[in-house]
């Protein structure tokens, strides 16, 4: 789809990657538009993705350390409205992290 450039963002000083998974309160179609809009936003947010299952998105943050996360997570995420619940998952490390199709 288009050209990038692939940063290491440990290099780049964010020693945190985390994983949260999001469950909202209210899952109408607007109250959805309203939390992608808000979340999509966020410069500390690389990936955002909708869920099947348990929980209905999955943000992907990175941070430059344990206190700017969860400053991320309290002032940001917390505050957004219609958030349910939401659980991070630390990386601890990244066994394969790929761009390209080989089939």
């Amino acid at each position: 789809r288009k050209n990038v450039v692939l940063i290491d963002a440990e290099l780049a000083g964010f020693e945190i990657t985390a994983y949260c998974n999001i469950l909202l309160k209210e899952q109408a179609n607007n109250k959805l538009q309203e939390f992608e809009e808000k979340i999509k936003s966020e410069p500390q947010v690389l990936e955002v993705v909708s869920l099947s299952g348990q929980y209905d998105y999955m943000i992907k943050v990175v941070a430059k350390n344990i206190k700017e996360y969860n400053n991320f997570m309290t002032t940001v995420v917390a505050n957004i409205p219609n958030i349910g619940q939401y659980h991070s998952n630390i990386v601890l490390s990244v066994i394969k992290n790929d761009t390209k199709f080989t089939f």
